[in-house]
Order: structure tokens, then sequence, then C-alpha cells
């Protein structure tokens, strides 16, 4: 069995072409995605344990997920319809406010 050099151009593009279209190269990206989901986990135990006793990380959660999200719009080379919604519904508790 032989590897061609289209399987491997196929396979080369299966892993750039996300990076690529949000203007980053694949360790760029790599590191990104995996501190992000590393956050995404310590926050998720944080939760989990403050579910459990109330008193303990009151906001790391809440905190971490508005961190996150800040730092991932700040990254979108274009506001995407579904981070827009977002902001609409922020607008839409101000008014209630």
């Amino acid at each position: 069995m032989s590897i061609h050099v289209k399987d491997i151009n196929v396979m080369r593009n299966i892993f750039t072409q996300h990076p690529n279209s949000i203007n980053e190269g694949y360790f760029q990206h790599m590191k990104f995605a995996g501190l992000f989901g590393f956050h995404m986990v310590i926050g998720g135990f944080a939760c989990l344990i403050h579910a459990i006793f109330p008193f303990l990380f009151e906001k790391t959660g809440s905190n971490l997920l508005l961190k996150q999200t800040q730092e991932f719009i700040e990254r979108m080379p274009v506001v995407e319809e579904r981070v827009q919604l977002i902001s609409c519904l922020i607008d839409k508790k101000n008014q209630r406010l």
C-alpha cells in the first residue's frame, strides 16, 4: 500500500482548512483551542463543586465563561450570527431594567 502525494495533500488540507479560514496557522489554532478546552474543563469542575458546595467558587464558572467568550469574539475575523444573538439577548435584558 503506497501513499500518494494527492493523499498527503488531502490530509494536510483537512488539518489546515479550518485554522486557515480564521486566519490562523495549525499550531496557533492548536494552542488556542487546547487552552480554551482546558479552561472549559476547569470551569466545569468549578461549577460541579459549586453545585454541591454553593459557598465555593461562586463566580468562578461564570467568570471563566465570560472571559472565554470575550477572547473568542476578539479572535473572530467576522462576528457570526450565532454570536450576534448574544448581543441581542443582552440588549433585551437591559431594556427590561
